[in-house]
C-alpha cells in the first residue's frame, strides 16, 4: 500500500484514511471517469441507451479490474487470491454507479471528478462493511 500512496503525493493523507478499498475505488473511479470523458469528447456529446450503458460498464469494469489487479499484484506485493474478488466487486460497483449516474444526469464531461468521489465513497463503504463483517465473526 505504501508504494501506491507514494505515487499520489498530495493526496496521501486522504488516501491513508480511505484504506486500500477506498484507494482502489478512487483509482478506478478516476480511470473510468477519464475514459468516459474522453469518449464524450470524441463522440461530441455521448448519448447511450440503457443496454449500451450495461455493455460500457462491463467493459470498463473488466479493464479497470485488470489494471488494479496488475498494480496491486506486481507493485503492491499482494497475492491474487487476496485481491481478485474484492477488487472485482469494487470495480463493478464503482463503474456501474459512475456510468449510470453520468448517463442519467448527462455528466460525462465531469465524469473524472464524479468518479473520484463515487470511487472513494464506494471503496470506503466496502472497507467498512468488510471490517464490520470480520469483527462480527471474531466475536
Amino acid at each position: 500500500m505504501n508504494i501506491i500512496l507514494r505515487s499520489f503525493g498530495v493526496f496521501k493523507p486522504f488516501l491513508k484514511r480511505l484504506g486500500l478499498c477506498g484507494t482502489t475505488g478512487w483509482i478506478v473511479g478516476s480511470l473510468v471517469g477519464i475514459l468516459l470523458a474522453l469518449l464524450d469528447l470524441v463522440e461530441g456529446g455521448m448519448v447511450i441507451s440503457s443496454e449500451e450503458a450495461i455493455y460500457v460498464s462491463l467493459i470498463l469494469s473488466i479493464f479497470s479490474w485488470i489494471v488494479i489487479v496488475f498494480f496491486l499484484y506486481v507493485f503492491g506485493g499482494y497475492t491474487l487470491r487476496s485481491i481478485a474478488l474484492p477488487t472485482l466487486i469494487n470495480c463493478l460497483l464503482t463503474t456501474f454507479a459512475l456510468v449510470f449516474i453520468a448517463r442519467s444526469l448527462d455528466l460525462f464531461k465531469y465524469a473524472p471528478v464524479l468518479g473520484l468521489a463515487l470511487g472513494a465513497l464506494i471503496g470506503f463503504l466496502l472497507c467498512q462493511i468488510n471490517f464490520n463483517f470480520i469483527s462480527n465473526q471474531e466475536e
